[in-house]
């Protein structure tokens, strides 16, 4: 099983590579890791990405060990000095890695923010003023339900 760090740290490393004028930033990156989650979810018939918790803040949802590691860079852009194959990732956690990638990083971190805004596991879990659990279930039940990948 993957890490969200590095789940994270493999944005990071492929919006370095392609990502031209849109580069990652901490909230960016929260919400590709988010997708991912619900994505590997979807297509592994329930399995979890990574084991860390997906919490529901204010600008949507956020794995805090991620957050804590970039926050020094505020909004700023995020650069990693470790390549793919420092990465403790599968074969198929890569491709879906990939396919969240050519897929959602193409929004802004507004754009993506405001996707989550308006998506179950989000808005059922926001309490403003707390940082609470989204549970698993909800993001799993939500991937499965509402996202059809071809």
């Amino acid at each position: 099983m993957a890490s969200a760090l590095d789940v994270a740290e493999y944005m990071i490393i492929r919006s370095m590579k392609e990502a031209g004028e849109d580069p990652i930033t901490n909230l960016k990156v929260q919400k590709l890791c988010y997708y991912a989650q619900g994505i590997y979810s979807n297509i592994t018939k329930g399995k979890k990405l990574f084991k860390e918790n997906i919490e529901a803040w204010q600008h949507g949802p956020v794995i805090r060990d991620v957050y804590l590691k970039y926050s020094k860079r505020r909004s700023g852009i995020l650069k990693s000095n470790l390549d793919y194959d420092d990465l403790k990732l599968s074969k198929k956690e890569k491709e879906v890695l990939d396919f969240v990638y050519m897929n959602y990083s193409q929004y802004s971190a507004w754009r993506l923010r405001e996707m989550t805004h308006n998506e179950a596991p989000w808005k059922n879990n926001f309490v403003y003023g707390k940082k609470q659990i989204i549970p698993f279930e909800d993001i799993r039940d939500y991937f499965d339900r509402y996202v059809k990948i071809v």
